[in-house]
């Protein structure tokens, strides 16, 4: 008896990771006509380090739309699109300039849901670049989802899982960390099970092997929990 096997190979094709992420932006805004993007320089310049490349070229001004030099302004419509039904792409050239639009970033996008009883969602993606020099951690306890970490004073609803947030940890392997520190864990609160103290002590144990790692150039996939 012969079996036929059929062959399936695809051609390999060599990206940088700019050019996959613009293929993957180009990929969703051909599938979802809400999404569009909003940044400086992203339009016939390409975007910073070229980091837009042709998107003005095929989906026109009025999807890769140009911004003024605000942070805030640019977070803030995005933020207002996304209420109306939008999916907006905020490109922010480098990461040194998120602090400008902190305000939406953390008090505005975060918290409309809620502060609407779940009618509001808030669908926005910020894009950014930053550099690949030493790295600090702080990781906040009320990240963590209150069911999990109730030892908090400003617990957050919706958050990750303990499990979860030691994954995220993990997924860090490789970077130059230089240090880290661990905040909001508030004993009062904890309960008898002091299960968020806990959960900080595994970060701290967490964050010490990735600066072990970091210095030995250890950069081998991280073990999953």
């Amino acid at each position: 008896m012969t079996v036929s096997v059929p062959q399936t190979v695809q051609a390999t094709r060599r990206l940088t990771q700019t050019e996959a992420i613009v293929e993957a932006i180009a990929q969703e805004m051909r599938r979802d006509p809400s999404v569009f993007m909003i940044g400086q320089d992203i339009g016939e310049f390409g975007g910073s380090l070229q980091g837009t490349q042709g998107l003005w070229q095929e989906f026109g001004p009025r999807r890769i739309r140009e911004a003024p030099i605000s942070e805030s302004a640019m977070v803030g419509a995005a933020i207002g699109a996304a209420l109306f039904g939008r999916r907006p792409i905020v490109e922010v050239s480098f990461g040194e300039f998120l602090p400008a639009a902190m305000n939406q970033l953390i008090n505005q996008a975060p918290n409309l849901h809620y502060m609407t009883g779940g009618a509001a969602s808030v669908p926005v993606v910020i894009r950014t670049r930053v550099g690949d020099g030493p790295a600090f951690l702080s990781l906040d306890v009320d990240f963590v989802d209150a069911a999990f970490c109730p030892g908090t004073g400003t617990p957050e609803v919706g958050g990750p899982t303990s499990f979860q947030a030691l994954s995220y940890l993990r997924a860090l392997v490789g970077l130059p960390f230089v240090g880290f520190d661990v905040v909001e864990v508030s004993p009062p609160y904890d309960g008898p099970g002091q299960v968020t103290a806990l959960f900080a002590a595994n970060v701290i144990f967490e964050m010490l092997s990735l600066v072990v790692l970091s210095r030995t150039a250890d950069t081998r996939p991280a073990p999953s929990l």
